[in-house]
């Protein structure tokens, strides 16, 4: 049997590790959200030009959000960039 960490080991362990800790889960959402887009970013040739401006929109949006790790106080405060409008 594996013996468990007790609750000051944990702590100690996360305090040691929080940025690159906190920096994953920021990630994470970050991937899920790219995720989530990946098909809004095609309009059709022969679309009108509202849904190829909102394209572009979406093609705007994942950028920002690639460039989350980039932010100044990342992983600490990040600030999402706001999706376009359906």
């Amino acid at each position: 049997s594996v013996a468990q960490p007790d609750e000051a080991d944990v702590e100690a362990f996360f305090r040691a590790n929080e940025e690159s800790i906190r920096a994953e889960h920021v990630r994470l959402f970050r991937d899920m959200a790219l995720r989530s887009t990946d098909s809004k970013t095609i309009a059709p040739p022969d679309a009108p030009d509202a849904i190829k401006a909102l394209a572009v929109a979406w093609v705007t949006y994942r950028e920002a959000l690639r460039n989350v790790p980039e932010q100044e106080r990342f992983p600490f405060e990040v600030t999402w960039p706001a999706p376009p409008d359906e």
